[in-house]
């Protein structure tokens, strides 16, 4: 499990979303333990946000992991990630928050898990 929201104002086609969610696929590895494989990718675009008081163009890509990651992998997977969406949706990267949630339980399938 990783899942990723990417969450913004501008209009984006679908092979633009297409984009965003291979470059996560393709990136998500720099966390270790971690691949497209297991990876949910949901974006969201034309939605209405309002960034420094303005309803200037912006993204918010949120980011959930099963367990904890070094502080590094999830620095080099956010710093990569977004320059990719900045060039894919149209924004600068000052344009762009992300976060990063790490989960000690998660459930799919037909179970539920807790990290040991």
């Amino acid at each position: 499990m990783p899942f990723i929201s990417i969450t913004t104002s501008q209009v984006l086609t679908y092979q633009d979303k297409q984009c965003l969610a291979s470059e996560a696929g393709r990136l998500i590895s720099l966390i270790a333990g971690k691949s497209e494989e297991q990876l949910m990718v949901k974006v969201d675009s034309d939605v209405y946000m309002k960034f420094r008081g303005k309803e200037d163009p912006c993204a918010y890509i949120d980011l959930h992991v099963y367990t904890a990651a070094s502080f590094d992998d999830k620095k080099s997977f956010a710093e990569e990630f977004m320059k990719s969406a900045a060039a894919i949706i149209g924004i600068p990267t000052s344009a762009i928050f992300i976060t990063v949630t790490e989960h000690e339980e998660w459930g799919s399938g037909d179970t539920y898990r807790q990290a040991v």
